[in-house]
């Protein structure tokens, strides 16, 4: 699990006419950062009473006397928490996907400072027309940074990021470098020429990285002494030769390898989780709920548990987990986060445990019947969640299960099909409230299009499928390739892209040898698993999947997330996953049959036979959608909406909140 945790900076100096506009971009923002700061450097203007309005929990001011905007940006900085800073002049404005795209970008190629191009207005926000002469200029050296020799060159030549807006950047890189320098016009420029000094290819210019809209007006800086500043640009661009520079480079190398030791050495704590409570200094929740799980590696249970340990505490819950087998890479992160894990593998540490927290309630994860008789014996209330439809089980399984749900006070389903499917298999069950699975802000990163593309060796225009997903035989890519192959030949330049752990599995092998001669031929392309699959879904145009049973597939909600079409077997959260009249795809018929109707002596049936019914239907959706195209990649941003809007993390916590409340022990 991946957390961003970025801070937006905001230097602000006489701009109360604008401040509102930018800080209300911020908020605006797809990935919202865990905080804004604002150093007010001495305005004479009403910038004091403009913060003051708009004063709420996510903002941090401060007021100082004019010192100069290298000062202001410093303070800001260090003020702020966040391991990745995003600055912003009080004059600008990001469009909402700023952060969400600059963050995916260096995800993707691990840059510790990224610059887009920026978009030029004027004081009326109206665009600058082409003919302007900063217009022309900024052309110029956008063109010239792109096709330059080095970044470095170029910048020296013409500042082609133009404004410190443009800076999205991991805060140690601030840190080493010891932040800016004081000059009044070119504090940015410095800067930039000793980060690549200091890390040569970790400072990247992307150019269609959009976001940052840069207002010219009288009243910038850089246009009240023009001659001044060109001679501290000359002045500065000579400090940057000779022997200081390359003594300042060696002890900056230094102090940034140390620097990263320290990073590696937080990262590396043990994988058998820390118990306890908060520091004591933390003013206990009213509620307290724990959250039970078996194992808190990678994967989609693992995640639902992540986003709740952390959103709870934003509907009144303290969150404690407790591992009933073992810990794992989210648990060390949840850790870090500042919310308690507890390994607790027998009866007896379960107990010590529910002693300790005292839980309200807890909600559990597919956890043994044994273990939700502990829970429940001391009289905690229980919601269990239900995350699949469980067709591989057996009838002692089935029994266990019933036993479990018995003990519940409600269950949680993560789809109508799945509530409607155990239903069906557990005799009276307690209360079942249906919560789909959210996405968590920063796991699945959009970037631009061009970029991914790009970076995947895709030209811009040919249509490309998307398949992501474990290779095993129930996510059935065998019966995905071979509805492609029918089309491979009718669109030459269609590609599909296939990706996800166990890629090199001996089911892996069947599906390479399903797909032998479209590997060869590039058609398609099997790719490892990727902790960043935003790139793989910002490219693109329809994401696929022919699986024969799922709870709610967190990946067609992640494609959905940024914008793809999807084409489902029908199957889990499937039908809502595409909308009722085919809003943001198609649905297929299940390889299998009825959903409903699985169990595992139907799953051992298709194991032995490949499973591979319904390839014509899906094949049919496929090439569809290829018709549609340009009015499925005309309702991107529409998809991307209503994802956002309906299956966000935020949205599934709160509504798991409203279930546990109701049934908590009273505080």
């Amino acid at each position: 699990m991946t957390w961003p945790h970025v801070s937006v900076v905001i230097p602000a100096y006489n701009h109360a006419g604008w401040l509102e506009a930018a800080i209300a971009g911020v908020r605006t923002q797809t990935l919202a950062p865990v905080e804004i700061v604002v150093v007010d450097d001495g305005s004479t203007d009403c910038t004091a009473e403009v913060l003051e309005a708009l004063a709420a929990p996510d903002l941090r001011v401060v007021h100082q006397e004019n010192q100069g905007a290298h000062a202001a940006l410093n303070r800001a900085v260090a003020l702020a928490s966040g391991r990745w800073i995003a600055i912003l002049n009080s004059d600008d404005r990001f469009s909402p996907q700023r952060l969400e795209e600059a963050w995916g970008v260096t995800r993707a190629t691990g840059a510790l400072l990224v610059l887009g191009q920026v978009a030029l207005v004027d004081e009326r926000d109206t665009p600058l027309a082409s003919q302007h002469p900063v217009a022309r200029w900024y052309a110029q050296a956008l063109a010239e940074a792109v096709a330059g020799p080095s970044l470095a060159s170029s910048l020296a030549q013409h500042n082609a990021a133009v404004t410190t807006s443009n800076f999205f950047m991991h805060r140690e890189l601030w840190r080493t470098l010891r932040g800016f320098r004081a000059y009044r016009y070119v504090h940015d420029l410095d800067f930039l020429l000793r980060a690549i000094a200091l890390v040569p290819g970790k400072i990247i210019l992307e150019p269609s990285l959009g976001g940052v809209v840069y207002r010219v007006h009288p009243d910038n800086t850089i246009r009240e002494d023009e001659a001044r500043a060109l001679a501290e640009r000359s002045a500065m661009l000579k400090t940057h030769h000779g022997l200081l520079p390359r003594v300042d480079r060696a002890w900056g190398r230094i102090r940034w390898a140390t620097a990263l030791k320290k990073a590696t050495r937080e990262l590396g704590t043990s994988d058998h989780a820390v118990s306890g409570l908060p520091p004591g200094n933390n003013p206990e929740p009213p509620l307290r709920c724990g959250l039970v799980v078996a194992r808190l590696h990678a994967g989609g249970v693992e995640e639902v548990v992540a986003m709740l340990a952390t959103g709870l505490p934003n509907h009144g819950f303290g969150t404690y987990v407790l591992c009933t087998e073992e810990g794992g890479a989210v648990a060390q992160e949840l850790q870090r986060r500042g919310v308690p894990v507890t390994v607790a593998r027998d009866p007896a540490g379960i107990r010590r445990w529910l002693q300790r927290v005292r839980p309200h309630i807890v909600s559990t994860h597919v956890v043994s019947a044994e273990v939700m008789e502990t829970l429940t014996g001391h009289g905690v209330p229980a919601v269990e969640t239900v995350h699949n439809t469980y067709a591989w089980f057996n009838e002692s399984e089935w029994f266990g299960e019933g036993k479990k749900a018995r003990q519940a006070k409600a269950l949680v389903a993560v789809s109508e099909t799945v509530a409607a499917y155990y239903r069906k298999r557990v005799a009276a069950p307690p209360p079942i409230h249906v919560v789909p699975n959210g996405v968590a802000p920063g796991r699945v990163s959009g970037v631009p299009r061009p970029f991914a593309r790009r970076a995947l060796g895709l030209s811009e225009d040919a249509p490309v499928f998307v398949h992501l997903g474990r290779f095993v035989p129930e996510k059935n890519q065998i019966g995905v390739v071979g509805a492609f192959r029918g089309l491979a030949h009718k669109y030459p330049q269609l590609t599909l892209l296939v990706a996800g752990p166990g890629h090199t599995s001996a089911y892996a092998q069947e599906v390479r040898r399903e797909a032998h001669g479209l590997l060869e031929a590039g058609k398609v392309r099997i790719l490892p698993p990727q902790e960043n699959v935003g790139v793989i879904l910002s490219a693109a145009d329809v994401f696929v999947s022919h699986s024969w049973f799922e709870g709610w597939s967190l990946a067609a909600t992640e494609a959905l997330w940024l914008g793809s079409p999807v084409v489902l077997s029908h199957v889990g959260g499937s039908p809502e996953l595409v909308g009722e009249g085919g809003d943001r795809g198609r649905l297929v018929p299940n390889p299998l049959g009825n959903p409903l109707a699985l169990d595992a002596d139907v799953l051992v049936q298709a194991r032995e036979s490949g499973g591979r019914r319904h390839e014509d239907a899906l094949q049919l959706a496929l090439e569809e959608m290829l018709q549609e195209l340009e009015f499925w990649r005309g309702e991107r941003e529409v998809i991307r909406q209503h994802a956002r809007t309906h299956w966000s993390s935020q949205e599934m916590v709160r509504r798991y909140a409203l279930v546990l409340r109701p049934l908590c022990d009273s505080p």
